[in-house]
């Protein structure tokens, strides 16, 4: 089996079916996240602690480690900093781990959770690294709103903005199991909330369709 392959069939094992149901803003308590439950054209949303599908497996087969899981942008800021000189580089906090050591599989519900608590250590940082290219307002020639990057001048986000689940990616690396946890900044490319919850319908039920 090729790298590519392995690297393809950890990202299928992560549960699309659960985490494309989260309604998951990363700057709220940890309490108001909610799941959408039942089928997509009638949801239900729901709080996440104490619903069944928390204590849902993440991945299947299950996983009982994830040996470091880190924030998308992060990895997107490196890689914009690549020919700069190692010592000028953006330096990412301390990747997340989470390991069961009784083996036990980890759940949605655990990995929301500590997640989320990893984010809120390290707020002001990705909020800094989304500024860098969340743009500023700007309007085309037909009239359409949306966000201009403005590379070299990040904008300051606004105060009360959310910062949403948007999905992850999971590879392998030498038999570590890595996920990159992505975020979307409400706003971000243009895209209103309603938009993107709209987009998230979409994914769970061409999802639930294959």
């Amino acid at each position: 089996m090729s790298e590519d392959e392995v690297r393809i069939n950890l990202d299928r094992c992560f549960r699309r079916d659960l985490l494309w149901r989260l309604k998951w803003n990363l700057l709220a308590p940890v309490d108001d996240i909610e799941i959408a439950t039942g089928p997509p054209d009638q949801i239900t949303n729901l709080p996440l602690r104490d619903h069944t599908l928390s204590r849902e497996s993440l991945a299947d087969p299950p996983l009982s480690c994830i040996d470091e899981i880190s924030i998308g942008d992060f990895s997107a800021k490196l890689d914009r900093e690549m020919a700069i000189p190692k010592e000028w580089q953006f330096q990412p906090p301390a990747s997340l781990k989470i390991n069961n050591q009784d083996g036990a599989p980890i759940t949605l519900g655990q990995f929301v959770a500590e997640v989320h608590e990893y984010v809120g250590r390290n707020v002001d940082g990705i909020k800094n690294v989304k500024a860098e290219m969340y743009g500023e307002p700007c309007t085309d020639a037909d009239g359409n709103h949306g966000r201009m990057h403005t590379f070299g001048r990040p904008t300051t986000l606004p105060d009360c903005i959310g910062m949403y689940f948007k999905r992850v990616w999971a590879y392998d690396v030498d038999g570590r199991v890595s996920v990159s946890v992505m975020l979307w900044a409400e706003g971000e490319f243009g895209m209103t909330l309603e938009q993107f919850w709209a987009m998230r319908a979409l994914q769970l039920r061409n999802y639930e369709r294959s």
